[in-house]
């Protein structure tokens, strides 16, 4: 699913639900209401996603921005493309299940 801001963002996963998602992927440089903004409102608000991945894609790369990334549980920045869809596969991918014991 695309949307173009981060208001839309919230709106859209407020409208599926937890579990609809796998990941979320946001750049923080949209009109309407940046990327990191959306993601510390998902965090704080939407207690359903707490275990949803985030990735934030950004140019800037900044002290404050970072923080605020880690205080929001992002699990991964990226400034490359290539970067970005790496960790897009690994979060993807299936976890190992322990059996039960």
């Amino acid at each position: 699913t695309f949307v173009v801001n981060g208001v839309d963002l919230v709106k859209q996963l407020s409208s599926k639900g937890p579990g609809y998602y796998s990941l979320i992927i946001t750049d923080n440089t949209m009109p309407g209401g940046n990327g990191i903004n959306a993601i510390e409102e998902i965090r704080e608000q939407m207690k359903d996603f707490d275990d949803t991945p985030i990735i934030l894609f950004t140019g800037d790369g900044g002290e404050k921005l970072i923080e605020r990334a880690k205080n929001s549980k992002v699990h991964f920045m990226s400034k490359n493309p290539v970067f970005l869809m790496k960790k897009v596969k690994e979060l993807l991918e299936p976890k190992p299940t322990t059996p039960a014991v």
